[in-house]
C-alpha cells in the first residue's frame, strides 16, 4: 500500500499538539476501479459466467449466458449510470446495465428483460430509475438524436 503522511495540529488546554496521520495515497480513480472489479465479479459469479470487460470494451463486462441479453455493464453508482445512459444515448445503441448488489440471476434477467436494467435493493429510487432506463433504451432503439429529451429524463 503506498501512503502519505499529513501533518495535523491541534490546541488542547492552550498546548499545540502536532499528530502525523496516514493517509491511503491511491487515486479516487483507482479506488473506484477496484470497486467496480468487485462488482462486476459479483455479477459474473450471480450470473454463472467470468467477467470480459475491461476498459473499452464497448460496455460488455459480464455475459449473462442466454441468447436475449447477452452482456450487461456493470456500474457500481447510479453516477456511473447515468454517465452510461448519456453515452449510450450519444451513440444510439443500448446495453442493459446493472448496478449495486446482485440479485438471483432469474430476478435479474426479468428485470433486465423488461426495464434493461437491473437495480440492487440497495440503489434508492429503484422504480423512477427503472422508468428512465426503459425510456432512454426505448430512445436509443428509435435512433432518435434528441439530448433535450435525455437531460429530462435523467434530470
Amino acid at each position: 500500500m503506498c501512503y502519505t503522511y499529513i501533518r495535523t495540529s491541534e490546541t488542547y488546554n492552550n498546548q499545540i499538539t502536532e499528530t502525523f496521520v496516514m493517509k491511503n495515497a491511491y487515486s479516487n480513480l483507482f479506488m473506484s476501479h477496484m470497486l467496480g472489479a468487485d462488482t462486476e465479479k459479483a455479477y459474473a459469479a450471480a450470473f454463472g459466467t467470468r467477467v470480459i470487460g475491461s476498459i473499452g470494451d464497448g460496455g460488455r463486462d459480464v455475459p449473462t449466458g442466454v441468447a436475449d441479453v447477452p452482456f450487461v455493464q456493470v456500474k457500481s453508482s447510479v453516477k456511473g449510470l447515468r454517465s452510461f445512459l448519456v453515452e449510450s444515448l450519444r451513440r444510439h445503441k443500448f446495453i442493459p446495465i446493472c448496478v449495486g448488489e446482485p440479485g438471483a440471476k432469474d430476478e435479474m434477467l426479468a428485470h433486465l428483460r423488461q426495464f434493461g436494467v437491473w437495480l440492487g435493493k440497495d440503489v434508492q429510487n429503484r422504480s423512477s430509475l427503472q422508468s428512465a432506463v426503459a425510456q432512454v433504451r426505448a430512445v436509443c432503439a428509435e435512433k432518435i438524436d434528441q439530448y433535450a429529451m435525455a437531460a429530462r429524463i435523467l434530470a
